[in-house]
């Protein structure tokens, strides 16, 4: 009996690994935002993302109209079926930091999600969609 449950156990481990969706790879997103002065502007971010079982980890590059950009490491990465979340950590305003909360589903070679700052109030969130490279 002891031999049965083991055996289901590990088969359900499998299986949920097997079912999380296909992330690591180069991930492209751009969206429009408009400045104070009313300029629009394109951001572009790149994701770098590797999957280790329910593990995310990897790197966010982002430049505002075409700039260099800047790159941050993915923090408390996690997958969960096709669903992924990650924070990254970013120079704020007078010396602090701004934490950027990330979540997506991913479709194949597509994900769409949002992006809030901490403390932001509710609903105050950036969509996103990325295409995988």
């Amino acid at each position: 009996m002891k031999t049965v449950v083991t055996f289901f156990v590990l088969l359900a481990m499998v299986c949920g690994v097997a079912l999380a969706a296909d992330v690591s790879g180069k991930w492209t997103a751009e969206r429009k935002m408009k400045t104070q002065d009313g300029e629009e502007r394109t951001i572009t971010s790149t994701l770098n993302l590797k999957a280790d079982g329910n593990k995310l980890t990897g790197s966010v590059t982002t430049s505002f109209g075409g700039g260099e950009g800047r790159t941050v490491e993915i923090q408390d990465g996690k997958i969960d079926g096709n669903k992924i979340s990650f924070i990254t950590v970013q120079p704020g305003r007078q010396g602090g930091e701004m934490k950027i909360k990330w979540e997506a589903t991913v479709d194949g070679s597509e994900m769409k999600g949002t992006q809030a700052r901490e403390g932001a109030p509710e609903g105050r969130s950036n969509p996103f969609t990325a295409k995988k490279q």
